[in-house]
């Protein structure tokens, strides 16, 4: 039976839990034993608390990724995108090092090594969409963007995506308009202060589901 180790990050996320039960069904459908190195992202609300013990918290929560040594796997699926909110993740480069005798996929990043395969998802062309949408089909113009995170790489095409979109519909892109969040739902405080800084908010695009379903339930409240 081969062994294929899974390193993924944000195990809070229900996109990742998807992502295991995926893998997980297929490797029973197939005959292969599955090990998952999961990581932890700390919660953005708990991030002013932990600050004082950053290296102890970098050790404690990416220490699990130096174990694809040690699993004896045959290859390993690296799902970076969901690493790079972990403290303390390890760099593209020193995976490759890492897992330089074994077979590797990247996936939700491009690999910095152009011989690594990887599966990712077009995340500026779909953004793109979304914020055109909004300004040509709806004709909105005060238009708010709920990020993810500033260090995860599909995050940062989205944002990329969603002000080119606004420079292209002739809008301004007003910095105070932007919040960065985790990519969870757990982020309820930051779209309530996004409102409160931001008069005349005509529609929010968000950067995932996640956070999308935590704008409904504020505006909802908010009536």
């Amino acid at each position: 039976m081969k062994t294929i180790a899974v390193m993924v990050g944000n195990n809070q996320s229900e996109y990742i839990t998807s992502l295991m039960n995926d893998f997980d069904k297929l490797a029973r459908e197939r005959g292969v034993r599955l090990i998952f190195l999961s990581g932890y992202r700390v919660p953005v609300e708990c991030n002013d608390i932990v600050e004082e013990k950053e290296d102890l918290r970098n050790y404690q929560f990416s220490t699990i990724f130096d174990y694809a040594n040690y699993t004896g796997c045959d290859a390993c699926i690296v799902c970076y995108g969901s690493m790079s909110g972990v403290a303390g993740a390890p760099s593209m480069e020193e995976i490759f090092e890492q897992c330089k005798d074994i077979p590797v996929v990247m996936l939700e990043a491009m690999p910095s090594n152009d011989t690594i395969p990887y599966v990712i998802a077009d995340s500026y062309e779909s953004m793109l969409n979304v914020v055109r949408h909004l300004t040509n089909i709806h004709g909105y113009k005060r238009i708010a963007f709920l990020s993810g995170p500033k260090d995860n790489y599909s995050s940062m095409l989205r944002l990329k995506a969603y002000k080119n979109g606004m420079k292209e519909a002739g809008l301004d892109v007003d910095e105070r308009m932007i919040a960065y969040g985790d990519y969870t739902s757990r982020v309820q405080g930051i779209v309530e202060k996004l409102l409160d800084n931001n008069d005349n908010i005509e529609a929010i695009c968000c950067a995932n589901d996640n956070m999308a379903r935590a704008c409904y339930y504020v505006c909802e409240n908010r009536n």
